[in-house]
């Protein structure tokens, strides 16, 4: 065994180093999820944010679990495209005499000095990066806490039977390979693949029907919300959703399938026809490329689909972190933000605080009414109570909140204030817009048109019962109602962290009754200490920036680290099996390469055609899932007001760069090959 170990390492060295390292780069990601379930004093610190100190560590379990399964699934997959790879050589020991049971344990051999090597190097690898994980982890859920390298022996017993386990699995499905496949025995070495079809017609039409599905996938992801309404009122609001989704998951795989089985390959085959393409240096590359596409078109989709649902998960939960901290910031606009019954204990509180600032604000609260039209709806009337804000107020807090929009306001208009700004001007197809209605003050008789939608309130929406409202001093100084007021509270200095804590367990609100007599004007509302019915709005007295903010990056904070470290293992998979596929596809192309040279072509020119195929075959299925996933984030977007996300931006850039480095090594060791 030890001989064919040998021999068989030095003959498939590039290939078995390769597996040892992806196997090791996936058991170092376990290994730092298993050491931080292993640390119960710093879960225990990262769970304070959301009050529960189980959660964290269920999840991370199931995490684990989860990432066990896949990496046993891709290695399943990934020994069996090796070993298939290698059915001359066996076929070639088995006539010589070699008893299968003897080929099977000495496959195993080899097999376990991979999974050694791999395990020795995912562990101390898992180690050293324990700490930047951990790091991460801290850094993403808002707790400052120093941190070392996480060495645990627990963690280190369960994935080293882990491996153990995964390589006996392994060892025995070759071993039944290898017997139960006596084909091998008519086996030769390096033996030629069938030769690919010529391109046809079906494959012309297939190409156009490929085209077609994927502009109608992409025609569709543009306005999702239109498409599905119509489909609703067609064939109802059940079956026309249902319906629709299902066309466009369909479409999709569909489409994605044909791209690469024929819309791309005959693209390609009509391009090498061109004069454009006569030089040996362009036609070889595109029909290099073009036989690829078809041989791998199983294994390109399958990447296709890992990309799409990897960067789609991982954008999203970038996207819903970044939201978590921008309704926050929109919630509460600065550290502190009281009513006028608040107020009088954050007064007290910090009456002898140096470097308070606080910044009020005057309302007045009237009732309103409205017909604005919903997203995917028809037009509503809407009753609300609304707190009107002077333009000069505004402008005011403005120089304070610079994220709150410019505005400028006639005597008969105004601006509206709502949570729901995306639910109320949508763009695109279908899309629509609320500006020009009439909004109307029944309790003091005035009619405004609405000039614009914002989600952004003066001091944030928590000091508002519902909507606000932005009108031009003239029309404030008309309107007859109660003042309600709104009071912003700034506390400079490293202290102010503990000099807010006493205002966190304030639990007093304010209520305003919402029946039928205060909404038609005929009843001025009230606010109230107690709500004495169910037909009463509420709102926090007293509303603090910094504790929201950090039980949001706790929970958006915690699922984004999850998110990444599944992703990761994601990553290293799809890379993987393009890699180790396009290694395959050049041993059989080795024979082609001597013959090239031999009759004449530069190694310079051969090298330039090798990277330039590999670079394609790797960029088809990273931009055709990028553009898939970009357009799923977008929806995602979209229904949550389309808030930006530079940490779904900086995803993307760090997948592709990912994607790059495995097809720069590929085409490195393909080259190299060559060169031989």
């Amino acid at each position: 065994m030890g001989a064919w170990i040998k021999r068989s390492w030095a003959q498939h060295a590039s290939v078995s180093r390769l597996m040892a390292v992806v196997l090791g780069s996936l058991l170092a990601v376990m290994y730092a999820v298993a050491a931080l379930i292993d640390d119960r004093p710093l879960l225990r610190q990262v769970s304070q944010g959301v009050g529960n100190t189980t959660v964290f560590p269920a999840a991370l379990v199931v995490l684990l679990v989860v990432m066990m399964l896949f990496s046993l699934t891709f290695l399943l997959y990934l020994n069996r495209l090796l070993l298939t790879r290698r059915d001359g050589e066996l076929g070639l020991y088995r006539r010589l005499g070699m008893p299968a049971s003897r080929l099977g344990r000495d496959l195993g051999g080899e097999l376990g000095v991979i999974f050694a090597a791999g395990l020795g190097a995912g562990l101390l690898g898992g180690i050293l990066v324990s700490k930047l994980l951990a790091m991460v982890l801290l850094r993403l859920v808002d707790v400052a806490q120093p941190v070392g390298l996480l060495v645990s022996p627990p963690a280190i017993g369960e994935l080293s039977g882990y491996t153990v386990v995964v390589w006996l699995l392994l060892a025995a499905l070759n071993a039944w390979y290898v017997k139960g496949h006596e084909l091998l025995l008519y086996s030769t070495p390096d033996a030629a693949k069938t030769p690919t079809a010529p391109l046809s017609g079906l494959d012309l039409l297939g190409g156009l029907l490929g085209a077609v599905l994927l502009i109608s996938v992409v025609w569709f992801a543009q306005a999702p919300t239109y498409w599905t309404s119509r489909a609703a009122q067609l064939f109802g609001n059940v079956w026309g959703l249902l319906g629709s989704l299902v066309f466009g998951l369909l479409a999709a795989i569909g489409g994605v399938y044909l791209l690469f089985a024929c819309t791309l390959p005959v693209g390609l085959a009509k391009l090498a026809k061109l004069r454009w393409a006569r030089p040996a240096s362009r036609y070889l590359p595109l029909m290099i490329i073009v036989r690829r596409l078809r041989a791998n078109r199983h294994s390109l989709w399958l990447t296709t689909a890992l990309t799409t649902v990897t960067l789609t998960v991982i954008g999203g939960a970038a996207v819903l972190y970044q939201f978590g901290q921008t309704v926050v910031a929109q919630n509460i606009a600065q550290p502190i933000v009281a009513t006028a019954s608040g107020q009088r204990l954050v007064a007290q509180t910090l009456a002898k605080t140096p470097g308070v600032t606080t910044t009020p604000l005057a309302t007045k609260l009237v009732a309103g009414k409205v017909r604005l039209r919903l997203r995917s709806a028809h037009d509503r009337l809407e009753k609300n109570l609304y707190q009107v804000i002077a333009q000069s107020d505004y402008q005011r807090i403005r120089r304070q909140q610079s994220q709150l929009p410019a505005i400028a306001v006639r005597q008969d208009q105004a601006v509206l204030l709502t949570t729901a700004e995306h639910l109320y001007q949508v763009g695109g197809l279908g899309g629509f817009d609320n500006t020009g209605r009439s909004l109307r003050l029944p309790q003091i008789g005035k009619r405004l048109v609405i000039k614009a939608i914002t989600a952004d309130f003066p001091l944030g929406s928590s000091g508002y019962f519902d909507r606000g409202l932005v009108v031009s001093d003239q029309q404030y100084a008309q309107i007859t109602a109660p003042v309600v007021m709104i009071y912003g509270t700034h506390v400079r200095g490293k202290l102010a962290p503990a000099l807010e804590k006493p205002l966190a367990n304030s639990t007093a609100m304010d209520f305003v009754a919402l029946d039928q007599a205060t909404l038609a004007g005929s009843k001025v509302p009230t606010v109230v200490a107690k709500a004495p019915g169910q037909d009463y709005l509420g709102r926090d007295a007293i509303s603090l920036r910094r504790p929201a903010l950090h039980q949001m990056n706790g929970v958006f904070g915690f699922v984004l680290f999850v998110i990444l470290m599944l992703g990761a293992v994601f990553m290293v998979a799809t890379a993987s099996i393009l890699l180790l596929k396009q290694l395959a596809e050049a041993r059989n192309e080795r024979a082609a390469q001597v013959t090239l040279r031999r009759l004449g072509m530069p190694q310079p020119v051969l090298t330039r055609v090798i990277y330039t195929q590999i670079m394609v075959i790797f960029a088809l299925p990273l931009g055709v899932g990028a553009g898939g996933a970009a357009l799923l984030i977008k929806g995602l977007k979209d229904a949550l007001g389309g808030h930006p996300s530079q940490v779904a931006g900086a995803v993307f850039g760090v997948y592709t760069l990912v994607y790059l480095v495995f097809a720069w090594v590929t085409a490195a060791r393909i080259d190299r090959q060559a060169r031989r």
